[in-house]
């Protein structure tokens, strides 16, 4: 699928992902309506963070998670490859 009209955002995750190397940890938040493509967004953006050699982790809140704690850290943990060596 391709983008449209998203290179205001593409700038701004750019922006965050060389803060982001240059040693300055970042966090993204991609929000808006239902099938407005914020999912295609994500996944393509994560695409090209990895082609940067940037670890890029991703969760999805959901309502069934709503009263789960630390739903969404815990799926951001899971999906990190983190060696005890990094922590």
């Amino acid at each position: 699928m391709t983008l449209l009209e998203r290179d205001e955002a593409i700038a701004t995750l750019d922006g965050l992902l060389a803060s982001a190397v240059a040693g300055k940890g970042r966090v993204a938040v991609i929000t808006g309506a239902v099938a407005s493509g914020k999912t295609e967004l994500l996944n393509t953006y994560a695409d090209r963070a990895v082609d940067r050699d940037a670890l890029a982790i991703t969760a999805a809140g959901s309502d069934a998670e709503r009263n789960l704690p630390l739903g969404v850290i815990s799926q951001l943990l899971l999906d990190a490859p983190l060696v005890p060596d990094d922590w």
